[in-house]
């Protein structure tokens, strides 16, 4: 079988490649002399530029004066706020019970819970009295276990 050539539109002229590597080098020529261009009279004003550019700035406020004023607001701010701000202060009294307790059995094991208590003893003081006979019924019927 013989396979068909197809041929396109796009066509090159018959001495672009002459001349191709000569236009080349004349466009890189081009463009590198004009990228590196200094305007006319740039060095003999720029004395001047930089000098008027140095004048008409602000005055600058020295760094030392800053930090003392914003120090002695700072404190004052400060002073107020301890003013006037109200003492609240917490105590054992604002906390429940079951706070406490939760506290303690999250945050203790059982060895520390068991040497806090022989260390300091807790009394109860209890407005009725139970009787013993009550006392051991309820330890017979709960399972210890399960309250840990």
């Amino acid at each position: 079988m013989k396979k068909k050539i197809q041929h396109t539109e796009f066509r090159v002229p018959k001495t672009y490649f002459e001349s191709f590597e000569k236009n080349i080098m004349q466009k890189i020529d081009s463009n590198l002399q004009n990228d590196y261009s200094v305007p006319d009279n740039y060095f003999e004003s720029f004395e001047k530029n930089i000098l008027q550019k140095i004048t008409t700035h602000k005055k600058i406020i020295p760094l030392k004066k800053v930090a003392f004023f914003t120090t002695i607001a700072a404190s004052i701010i400060l002073f107020i706020s301890v003013i006037l701000h109200p003492k609240n202060s917490l105590n054992f009294t604002d906390l429940s019970n079951s706070e406490m307790e939760n506290y303690i059995l999250e945050n203790t094991d059982t060895y520390t819970l068991s040497t806090y208590i022989q260390e300091f003893p807790i009394q109860i003081e209890t407005k009725s009295q139970l009787k013993s006979n009550e006392i051991l019924d309820y330890l017979q019927e709960t399972d210890i276990e399960s309250l840990y």
